[in-house]
């Protein structure tokens, strides 16, 4: 007689996936850097990406950055092919600088034509009008209206240069995250689906750049305090964060209806 239990289903479990992301948890982004057993390691060679650009100004902070750019989209399609199965992320490779370096150059292209066709003209139309209003203020009568005006429109094109930059920034993530994603310029510069991007996650990536510009400046300030010696760790360790954040913002925008990217096909590395 079978010892089998008869109320026991013939079928085997399916495997537990853990509930997709709904909304962001940018502590999790900071804590993430530390959930690699290497992430001393990853730590220093970001940090020594930021250091190119201070030995070989220019040049070495382009390659620099678009090595560490390289690095982190590897870890952005490592955390999205994983789907949060399993904690961690891959470790900086000596032997895929090269990789890194051509991966990087995707949205470094992406954001190089963002600035010349969006940021630039916006720039431009802003100093123009800054320049008219102090010619008209200047021809006033009185001089000391003319000195309030002048002041006036200086607080003005501030504000109006800081909500430009922040427009701009809205704007060229989701450019930005199709081209390391994709590698592939074509695919990258799809408006359609930039804005469909923006139109769900506008207000998310608002409150994430403000937590990463204030995580930057405490990180960068107590890297400070250590005779300036911690200032790129600091800045390496935000940089991965990052990466952890615009991970977050994909996986909400695929939660709440948006279009997948298409990955270029590569063999992933189990990390």
């Amino acid at each position: 007689m079978s010892n089998d239990n008869p109320y026991a289903s013939s079928q085997s479990a399916p495997e537990s996936k853990p509930p997709p992301i709904g909304h962001l948890e940018l502590m999790r982004s900071c804590q993430f850097v530390m959930e690699s057993e290497n992430w001393l390691m990853n730590l220093l060679m970001g940090s020594l990406c930021m250091l190119a650009g201070s030995v070989v100004p220019l040049v070495g902070q382009i390659v620099g950055q678009l090595v560490f750019d390289g690095y982190r989209f590897e870890i952005i399609e490592a955390l999205h092919r994983n789907g949060g199965r399993q904690r961690g992320y891959p470790d900086f490779d000596m032997n895929k600088i090269l990789d890194y370096l051509v991966r990087g150059v995707w949205p470094f292209l992406v954001s190089l034509i963002f600035s010349v066709l969006v940021v630039l003209p916006m720039l431009a139309v802003l100093a123009f009008g800054v320049f008219l209003m102090v010619l008209a203020a200047q021809a006033g009568p009185n001089e000391d209206i003319t000195v309030v005006a002048i002041v006036v429109i200086v607080i003005v094109a501030l504000a109006a240069l800081m909500l430009l930059s922040i427009l701009a920034s809205i704007i060229i993530i989701p450019f930005w995250l199709r081209a390391g994603l994709s590698q592939d310029i074509g695919l990258a510069l799809d408006f359609r689906w930039a804005m469909d991007f923006i139109g769900h996650m506008w207000w998310d990536i608002i409150v994430s750049m403000l937590f990463l510009a204030l995580t930057g400046m405490f990180a960068s300030m107590a890297g400070a305090l250590l005779c300036a010696v911690g200032v790129l760790p600091a800045a390496a360790w935000v940089g991965l964060a990052q990466a952890h954040v615009v991970h977050q913002l994909y996986e909400i925008y695929l939660t709440r209806g948006g279009e997948p990217i298409p990955l270029r096909d590569s063999v992933m590395r189990v990390f």
